[in-house]
């Protein structure tokens, strides 16, 4: 073998090698870019003798690329439903309620939807107890993450 041959052989041995690392990261790349981790919280917010908590996602996204514009809609959707059910309850709590109340936001799963939910008591203007229930249906799921805070005893 000359000299030659012996250097073509190892630069093409290098140019494969950089080609399988660049295609692994590219998939690695991929996959984190239409599958970032989304996470859905509950932020609490006790006063004095009432309550409320509202969804908070957080996306955790690993790509260098961000994500895909397919998830940022659907992040986008569910935090719409998020600030849909925070002016509700505002509503609810402003218009019509004395203290105490109790506003819950809780998340199920079903028929491959996400159904957000709204539930407790608030007290109406004349002192009577109220209680409250409205859902909110989004077509997809965008995580099964959830943290519940320790008050929710689940």
């Amino acid at each position: 073998m000359t000299r030659k041959s012996v250097v073509m052989r190892i630069l093409a041995v290098v140019a494969a090698v950089i080609l399988v690392a660049a295609g692994v990261f590219l998939a690695v790349e991929f996959y984190l870019y239409s599958n970032p981790e989304i996470e859905l919280a509950f932020f609490e917010m006790p006063v004095d003798d009432s309550y409320f908590s509202i969804p908070v996602y957080t996306d955790y996204g690993y790509s260098i690329f961000g994500e895909s514009r397919k998830v940022l809609n659907r992040i986008g959707e569910a935090s719409n439903v998020g600030a849909e059910m925070t002016s509700e309850m505002l509503r609810v709590t402003k218009n019509h309620s004395l203290t105490p109340y109790e506003l819950k936001s809780d998340v199920k799963f079903q028929d491959g939807s996400t159904v957000y939910i709204l539930s407790g008591y608030y007290t109406d203007s004349e002192g009577n107890r109220q209680d409250y229930y409205k859902e909110w249906i989004l077509d997809f799921i965008l995580t099964k993450k959830i943290t519940y805070p320790e008050s929710y005893n689940k």
